[in-house]
């Protein structure tokens, strides 16, 4: 009887115990989302999953996932469609609010296969993973890394289609960037531009004559419009067409240099145009950038003089990669143009003979004059006091040339003049160290950095691969 009661008596305080428990103990940790299964007008709750085949009017809920079809959503959608699902496993006919992750399709089109106007992107979409029929003026894509219009079965462009918005950065692939629309980095490719992209870094098919590219580092394979600056790694294909107003009208970089191919009607065939910076055009950081056509030869010493001194010789200082078709060195000053290039050049100073002893004169003659002084000849230093420093120096250093830019009561700031390669720029701290000694490096404030692209438009002509300090003023002392 004894045995029974204590059995009871655990019963009860077992109970007792786990109605103790708060609640929230026993509730499962995530619940179900709550399923939209049929057919609504709209939906105001968040956090809920449309399911496939279900059709709401309008969404104003937040983080919604949408496996069926929302015909405008004014809230903000998590995920539309699935990830390993196809283009229609959602689809949003307008969004006029966010979307997170875009794996279906965003837009609609109508029974002629034309975009419904006003339907397409003009909110925000986060990453588009899937397909946006129409990017509208007004509406933004942070990463597209899928595809933005729509093609016919000839494989034309549909009209209305594609990108008349922003896109910030694409990493796949846009069908038409329009004449409103502006491209921030293109990673990926573009078809057709008609607008603007501010830098490219993958494939334009066709830049039309309204089309812009500002500054490319890769391929414009069809250039009707304009290139600002093709960098020395972009290549550009200007080829000729015609304007809204039927007038004849070529592509144009205005500063290249990289790469230009230009179409020659009369042979039929393109002309390779390479852009060649030449540096210490003036002893200093003077920078000149030359346009050469291919196996031209270059005859620097006819191209630059400076007083006092005599052109020997130059330094290919080209950046790796860029090697594989290397200008042909024909003599110290000549060279013949295969491919984009950078150069320095190297001066030795002319020394005069000096000047005969004036003849003895004495000192009642009316002819006296002073005697005259030899001119010295400036050369860059390898080493320069604490107190004779200033903006302005320059210091070679076992080949290296460094320039004072900057300095304070306590600190200079200083550039290499040097182009470093793309190795070098890897471990900026040990390409100095080859140059200075153990005690030099101490006297370092802070580490080394790649000069900003403000600063290399001043001094290099835009080529950021310098290196840019601070130091102790005694640093070359």
């Amino acid at each position: 009887m004894k045995k029974t009661h204590r059995t009871l008596l655990s019963i009860l305080l077992a109970m007792a115990l786990l109605a103790s428990l708060p609640m929230t103990v026993l509730a499962d940790e995530d619940p179900e989302p709550t399923h939209i299964t049929e057919s609504t007008q709209t939906n105001d709750q968040s956090g809920v999953i449309v399911d496939a085949g279900v059709t709401v009017g309008t969404n104003t809920g937040k983080d919604v996932t949408n496996n069926g079809t929302i015909n405008t959503n004014e809230g903000t959608i998590t995920n539309n469609g699935t990830e390993d699902g196809s283009t229609d496993s959602g689809t949003v006919d307008t969004n006029n609010g966010k979307i997170e992750n875009n794996y279906g399709t965003v837009g609609k089109m109508d029974e002629q296969g034309n975009p419904v106007e006003g339907t397409g992107n003009n909110g925000i979409i986060e990453t588009n993973n899937g397909t946006v029929i129409s990017n509208n003026d007004g509406g933004t894509i942070e990463v597209n890394a899928g595809t933005v219009g729509k093609k016919t079965q000839d494989g034309s462009v549909v009209d209305g289609s594609g990108n008349s918005g922003t896109i910030e950065t694409n990493e796949g692939t846009i069908f038409a960037n329009n004449k409103t629309g502006t491209i921030g980095t293109n990673d990926g490719l573009v078809e057709f531009s008609g607008g603007e992209i501010t830098t490219n870094n993958g494939i334009v098919n066709d830049n039309s004559p309204d089309g812009t590219v500002g500054t490319n580092n890769g391929e414009v394979q069809g250039n009707c419009g304009t290139v600002e600056t093709n960098a020395i790694n972009g290549i550009v294909y200007n080829k000729p067409a015609m304007d809204q107003g039927g007038n004849d009208i070529t592509g144009k970089v205005n500063t290249n240099y990289g790469t230009v191919y230009e179409y020659d009607a009369e042979t039929c065939s393109d002309v390779t145009t390479y852009g060649v910076q030449v540096q210490n055009t003036d002893g200093g950081a003077g920078t000149k950038l030359l346009q050469a056509a291919e196996n031209t030869v270059v005859k620097l010493a006819e191209e630059f003089k400076r007083a006092g001194y005599k052109l020997v010789g130059y330094e290919d200082i080209t950046p790796d990669g860029m090697d594989d078709h290397a200008a042909s060195e024909l003599s110290d000053t000549e060279f013949q143009a295969k491919r984009p290039s950078i150069l320095s050049l190297i001066w030795k100073a002319i020394v005069k003979p000096a000047a005969p002893a004036a003849p003895a004169v004495s000192s009642t003659s009316s002819d006296d004059e002073p005697e005259a002084k030899p001119v010295k000849v400036a050369t860059v230093p390898s080493t320069v006091a604490t107190e004779d420093v200033k903006v302005g120096t320059v210091v070679r250093v076992k080949g290296q040339l460094f320039k004072i830019i900057e300095m304070d009561d306590g600190s200079i700031t200083v550039v290499t003049m040097g182009t470093l390669s793309k190795k070098d720029m890897e471990d900026l701290m040990a390409f100095l160290a080859r140059y200075l000694t153990p005690e030099q490096i101490e006297l370092l404030l802070g580490s080394p950095e790649l000069i900003s692209q403000e600063l290399a438009d001043k001094l290099f002509g835009g080529n950021t691969n310098h290196i840019v300090f601070q130091a102790a003023k005694n640093l070359f002392a």
